[in-house]
């Protein structure tokens, strides 16, 4: 059973919710980061360099496993055809767990969605979601269909809510 939820936040509605998550036990692990088998992970969620700016201008990106402090992470090993090895972090191997990808500017005029979302049915993985999902509606008390946006989002004149990414027709965007 999967869940989702969509969201527009600014850098400081992200600072907010790394805030309101200090009081939890949490750990954030980089995705992207495949040379090393011992991940060190992120303790507060303000600490994951660049918070609040998307360096690609892609959705779906950058991303981070979210586990509660005292959980072993399960990476995979993958053989290059180059010889080296990769070690991959994915819910799947690490069932106890949900996936944040942040909101985040793109060269100033750009606004790229975030996701919460999880694949799992274990109960840590469920109150994580649903603790993730209540704070980020806190600060996103807007939304249209099914995505969420904080009032931050709506001040900034001349900038697109991307859902994509930057190359794709503004017809993709979402408008407030």
């Amino acid at each position: 059973m999967s869940k989702q939820i969509n969201f527009f936040m600014t850098q400081d509605d992200l600072y907010l919710l790394s805030k309101k998550c200090e009081t939890f036990d949490l750990a954030f692990y980089d995705t992207n980061c495949v040379n090393s088998e011992h991940k060190k992970p992120y303790i507060f969620l303000n600490d994951v360099p660049h918070l609040g700016t998307n360096i690609c201008g892609s959705y779906h990106v950058e991303s981070y496993l979210v586990m509660f402090s005292g959980i072993s992470i399960n990476t995979e090993k993958v053989l290059q055809r180059d010889g080296k090895t990769h070690y991959l972090i994915s819910q799947f191997n690490n069932p106890h767990s949900i996936v944040f990808y942040p909101s985040g500017m793109y060269r100033e005029k750009y606004l790229i969605m975030g996701e919460l979302s999880t694949i799992s049915k274990t109960v840590l993985s469920a109150k994580l979601f649903s603790l993730f999902s209540k704070l980020i509606k806190q600060i996103c008390n807007n939304h249209k269909g099914s995505v969420w946006y904080s009032d931050d989002v709506k001040k900034p004149v001349n900038v697109r809510l991307i859902t994509i990414n930057t190359n794709e027709p503004s017809v993709y965007d979402l408008k407030i």
